[in-house]
């Protein structure tokens, strides 16, 4: 989620406020420490995911000296990317912390309060960002200011880079129009047509299955042809008489 201006402000000044404040103490403290000094800044980023996956971004800050607030802006391609809201961790305990997220930005600021010591060493931070298409995008360190005790400022250079892939996740071969079912209603779907059987086969059923009839027709003629001959034989000897 993006702030609203105001709060944009307020994160951005974040730095002033305390260098300022910090300033003010040193007056009626002893004599100033150094500038803020970090022997460098290093990047790595998880090299490749798959769509939806996240991107484990780590920050080290190698070598501070009498830092006592820092301004750290990773920026990324906005179209592969988006921050992922409250991933960033790392700010050691005993003051205050600020993200200012965007879109292909994101900003970490961090004070300390009080009487909380400087930083000295490494400082590692880490942050994700999540992958929202496939593509070749880069993570990179935009900036690094430090401020000291007395608002001294100093900025860490060079600045280092990531190369990350981003790949659309693997398509299912059982999905789409391509896949098995189609296959199968191919192979199965429709039953197997019976052959129609050859005309000789047609002819030799019917006459077998017509022969009854005929010798019952020829029988009824037979029959026919003695009842006609006995009516002829009668009336001829009805004749005689």
């Amino acid at each position: 989620m993006q702030r609203t201006e105001t709060s944009r402000r307020a994160a951005r000044g974040v730095l002033a406020v305390c260098g300022l404040t910090l300033g003010l103490a040193g007056l009626t403290a002893a004599p100033a420490l150094a500038a803020p000094v970090a022997a460098g800044v290093a990047l790595a980023a998880t090299p490749e995911v798959e769509v939806g996956e996240t991107v484990e971004v780590a920050i080290d800050l190698t070598g501070l000296v009498d830092v006592y607030a820092y301004e750290l802006t990773i920026s990324f391609d906005g179209a592969l990317f988006d921050y992922v809201d409250d991933s960033a961790a790392g700010a050691p305990a005993g003051g205050f912390d600020a993200v200012e997220s965007d879109e292909g930005t994101v900003t970490l600021v961090h004070t300390r309060l009080g009487s909380s010591p400087a930083f000295a060493g490494d400082l590692p931070i880490t942050l994700e960002l999540l992958s929202t298409d496939d593509g070749e995008g880069t993570v990179a360190v935009e900036s690094v200011h430090l401020v000291d005790a007395d608002s001294a400022t100093a900025d860490i250079e060079p600045l280092p880079t990531a190369d990350v892939t981003v790949t659309a996740p693997p398509v299912d071969p059982g999905d789409g129009d391509g896949g098995g079912s189609g296959g199968d209603s191919d192979s199965g779907g429709d039953p197997t047509p019976t052959p129609a059987p050859e005309a000789g086969d047609d002819l030799a059923s019917t006459g077998a299955d017509a022969l009854p009839y005929g010798l019952l027709a020829l029988a009824l003629l037979a029959a026919g042809g003695i009842l006609t001959g006995a009516v002829v034989l009668r009336r001829r000897i009805g004749g005689v008489r």
